[in-house]
């Protein structure tokens, strides 16, 4: 036999027994494979015997610059555990008794320990333990599937899927020659979190919690402005700015502040925006200080422009009708008990709006409303303009009579008769109430129906005199609308 010949001949033994070996690889079942793995952590028995154990391996994190991030679990029956991360010479520690769960953040300078939120919780509590997934996953309601065969960390591996009974599932990959978990995947409430062990000689090799991904990335950033490179830049940061007693970091903070307090004053003038616009500059101008006693003032000032906005927001919302931007019934009620001498009262009601609601819809109708609150408020005579309900305004005019009032109130309605009231588009009215802008569509025929009472010399009660108003109100409406009844 020649040479060729006999290395044809022994390639293709090598290839019939690489493919031998696949196929005998490739034929062991789910089952097979967890009860090897079992045996290779020394049976079952003596598995449950096994009280405390202690896991190192490495966590591969999509949140952190680093390849890796070294870690160590140390487990006891049932489920108690504590884990610890290490990057760059800052630790991370978490700590489960079973029951209830701690965290050890690292931080310059003094550590902060913190409980488990519910989630982690959870995630602690539905654990397997030391057991991990495979031990005793028939007795325990759960089923495991073969899904490939794959190659982890240069070694062949078997995919296994097990889908828990309690809902979800886990993968593990078990190695085909040494038959130990080489790595583990749960799902956390995020997407799922890939680690691989690194378990010394006669060790098995497992992966650590999901939960380890969790504090990697804040061991990290803790290690990385623990770093002497990263002076330099917290020394700029914390130096005082062109001499003055505020950091550059403090400056840049409070600068972004008041941008920021301008902007929403700009696009919302309101007493609360104003009040924090101001009270951040006399705090920027407190911290500035050099003398204790006016940066106390200063800071006296803020808390006093703070109040009064606050005061004047609260009033504004009490007595205020945001719609109309007209004062509300509390306001009138409020005016009424003061009312002395001769004065007039007028009740104005928009005619046939729920017709004009129905038909148009309700954004249309808020803006009929806010422009007659608009014409009320301009209303002639001294009169004053409240918003009482729904569609009904009330008019007062101090020191009055209705002779002298009527003509104004004549005015108003032929005005609003002669102007009518601009439809837009669907698209006009913008989310707040406000219009957009832009020619109407078309104009729509409105008109208003007003009842005028007054007190006279006798001083009548304003309740009875705004009674009087009413009624005349409702004669108004039905001798046909669109008129001044008194």
């Amino acid at each position: 036999m020649n040479r060729v010949a006999a290395t044809t001949i022994a390639v293709g033994l090598v290839a019939v027994a690489l493919a031998t070996g696949c196929a005998r690889t490739a034929k062991l079942s789910a089952a097979e494979i967890v009860a090897k793995n079992v045996a290779a952590r020394g049976g079952l028995d003596a598995w449950r015997k096994v009280e405390t154990m202690v896991w190192i391996g490495h966590v591969e994190s999509a949140h952190t610059p680093l390849p890796s991030m070294p870690f160590k679990v140390e487990q006891k029956r049932p489920n108690k555990t504590r884990l610890q991360i290490n990057a760059l010479g800052d630790k991370s520690v978490r700590v489960f008794d079973g029951v209830q769960g701690w965290k050890l953040r690292p931080a310059r300078g003094r550590p902060e320990v913190q409980p488990y939120t519910p989630q982690e919780l959870k995630f602690a509590q539905a654990a397997h333990g030391i057991d991990g997934p495979l031990i005793d996953y028939a007795a325990k309601g759960n089923s495991v599937t073969l899904e490939s065969l794959d190659e982890i960390g240069g070694r062949k591996a078997y995919h296994l899927n097990v889908r828990l009974a309690k809902g979800g599932n886990e993968d593990v990959w078990v190695d085909t020659k040494t038959y130990l978990d080489i790595r583990y995947d749960r799902m956390a409430d995020g997407p799922l979190k890939r680690r691989e062990g690194l378990g010394g000689p006669g060790q098995p090799e497992h992966a650590g919690h999901t939960e380890a991904d969790a504090v990697a990335a804040e061991a990290l950033a803790a290690g990385l402005l623990a770093q002497p490179e990263a002076a330099p830049i917290a020394g700029l940061l914390a130096h005082p700015f062109a001499g003055g007693r505020l950091p550059a970091i403090g400056l840049l903070a409070f600068s972004t502040a008041l941008a920021l307090a301008a902007l929403r004053l700009t696009l919302r003038p309101q007493a609360l925006e104003c009040g924090m616009f101001w009270a951040l500059l006399a705090a920027l101008l407190a911290f500035g200080a050099d003398a204790p006693a006016s940066a106390s003032i200063a800071l006296a000032g803020a808390g006093l422009v703070l109040l009064v906005s606050l005061v004047e927001t609260s009033h504004a919302i009490a007595y205020g009708d945001e719609l109309t931007g007209l004062p509300s019934r509390r306001a009138l009620s409020e005016t009424l008990v003061g009312l002395e001498g001769a004065y007039t009262i007028a009740m104005v009601d928009i005619d046939h709006f729920k017709v004009f609601n129905d038909s148009y819809g309700h954004d249309a109708g808020d803006q009929l409303l806010k422009m007659l609150g608009t014409r009320l408020a301009e209303v002639g005579g001294g009169g004053r303009a409240f918003r009482y309900g729904g569609e009904e305004f009330a008019v007062i005019f101090s020191d009055t009579a209705l002779d002298d009032a009527r003509p104004h109130l004549e005015t108003l309605r032929h005005s609003i008769e002669s102007t009518g009231f601009g439809l837009r588009g669907p698209g006009s009215i913008r989310r707040d109430g406000a219009s957009r802008g832009g020619r109407p569509i078309h104009r729509v025929s409105v008109s208003v129906s007003i009842g005028a009472a007054e007190a006279g010399r006798r001083g009548a009660p304003a309740h009875e005199v705004l009674d009087a108003a009413d009624a005349a109100l409702y004669r108004a409406k039905r001798t046909g609308r669109n008129r001044v009844c008194t």
